[in-house]
């Protein structure tokens, strides 16, 4: 996760996507980021799916 700060230029680009738009974002956006290649590796997937699973249910 990065703070929108450090990664805007990057998403206005394409080069990351973001996963998860809350309703009204807090101060301090963080943006969950993988190398590529890491979708192969099992314990990134659960990571991510976790991480994901827990901005939902926010």
């Amino acid at each position: 996760m990065l703070p929108r700060s450090l990664c805007a230029e990057n998403l206005g680009y394409g080069r990351l996507v973001l996963l998860h738009a809350a309703a009204e974002p807090p101060l301090n956006t963080p943006s969950l980021v993988q190398r590529p290649g890491a979708a192969g590796n099992p314990a990134v997937v659960r990571v991510r799916a976790c991480l994901q699973r827990a901005a939902d249910d926010r």
